[in-house]
């Protein structure tokens, strides 16, 4: 019976499939309040007759005077369906290592979120345990709520990050974002005056830049 039918829906955006008994309603954006989707049969009609007559016989034969008449006319036959989706909650979740890929534990991130990207609202901080990673749930995932990760916070001896991990929205297609971030450690530097401090200071200063790099660039992801 399935076949037979038309499906459509005007307040949304619905496209519908069939396949043997299987109906399939897909949409790109949820589906928040429940929307109606009508199914019309297709062919469908119905064939009558109509008999009347006034009641007066007519000649002695005893004839009834009666008309007749028969016709077919579209007969619908229409179903209804309400729709709606659940809500997807997004997931952002930020893991801290070290340049040997170590966890490291006790850095602090903060996560706000913006309309607009001009205006932004703390949402909250977390700091890495022992796993060195923080995880935000039940997060907006409708495409038009940005999100920042930013570290605030680093260990004795680490350098912080100044970049943003994550700025973006979460959406049907991604919901669950993972980032693997990781920075070198700082460098104590020996204040001992001498033509050799200088020596130091480039040599520290190029690690630094060429680890915080590399690192950066190689081990940040995206997970669904």
């Amino acid at each position: 019976m399935l076949e037979r039918y038309s499906f459509s829906c005007k307040d949304a955006d619905l496209t519908f499939s069939k396949s043997g008994n299987v109906l399939t309603v897909s949409t790109e954006k949820p589906i928040p309040e429940a929307v109606t989707v009508v199914g019309s049969k297709n062919g469908t009609t119905h064939a009558g007759v109509v008999v009347w007559g006034d009641g007066v016989w007519g000649s002695a034969t005893g004839i009834q005077d009666v008309v007749t008449y028969s016709a077919s006319v579209r007969d619908p036959v229409t179903a209804y369906l309400k729709i709606k989706t659940a809500t997807i909650p997004g997931r952002i979740t930020v893991k801290k290592v070290d340049a040997a890929g170590a966890p490291l534990l006790g850095i602090r991130f903060l996560l706000e979120s913006s309309a607009d990207r001009v205006k932004w609202q703390e949402v909250s901080t977390a700091e890495t345990g022992a796993g060195g990673s923080v995880c935000w749930e039940d997060l907006t995932a409708d495409g038009g709520t940005y999100y920042r990760v930013t570290e605030v916070q680093a260990t004795e001896g680490m350098t912080l990050l100044t970049e943003p991990l994550f700025l973006g929205t979460l959406d049907a297609s991604e919901h669950d974002i993972t980032i693997t971030a990781c920075n070198n450690a700082g460098f104590a530097l020996p204040f001992t005056g001498g033509a050799g401090f200088t020596i130091y200071i480039l040599f520290a200063a190029l690690m630094l830049g060429m680890g915080v790099y590399f690192c950066k660039k190689s081990t940040t992801k995206k997970e669904n």
